[in-house]
């Protein structure tokens, strides 16, 4: 319905209000990548245009890691959605991004090695794999539970890692 218009026009008020601030531009970035999620006939032009505002919000502040994570996410999903070569590439490349402004987040580098795959980047894919688990083990000999990787996340590197076996 009305609901994510009428939550843009508040986000957009407020982006207009303080230029500065990345908030208001991801919170327009959220509503118009939920439209396009939710939506069984979304436009691509609420993707195109969530990108855009998480853009926004990554030119005013643009050493942190998460805005390229949700671009990647985005991208990765929306692969999932249509196999998009374009778009597995752009996932990796905003992985990429991240790792590289965070490069000591396990679950980075297992997002990184889970899209760099469905690139076909087996390389990066592999070096992510490999240091995902690494970080893992590391967490979990200093007892960091919170950034523990989850079961099928260390699936998912070992078997980027399995796949890349030469027989």
């Amino acid at each position: 319905g009305q609901s994510p218009r009428i939550a843009e026009n508040y986000y957009r008020r407020a982006a207009d209000a303080d230029d500065w601030n990345p908030d208001p531009y991801e919170r327009l970035a959220q509503v118009s990548f939920l439209v396009w999620s939710v939506g069984r006939d979304a436009s691509s032009a609420d993707f195109t245009q969530g990108v855009t505002f998480q853009k926004e919000a990554i030119r005013r502040n643009p050493f942190d890691h998460k805005g390229y994570q949700i671009l990647g996410q985005w991208f990765s999903r929306r692969f999932e959605r249509n196999k998009t070569a374009d778009d597995a590439a752009t996932a990796a490349d905003m992985f990429v991004e991240a790792v590289r402004r965070y490069p000591e987040d396990s679950e980075l580098q297992w997002e990184l090695a889970i899209a760099s795959r469905a690139a076909g980047q087996t390389e990066q894919a592999c070096r992510a794999a490999k240091h995902a688990i690494e970080l893992d083990e590391i967490n979990r000999r200093y007892s960091h539970s919170d950034k523990y990787l989850t079961s099928d996340q260390l699936s998912g590197v070992r078997a980027v890692l399995n796949d890349s076996v030469v027989p």
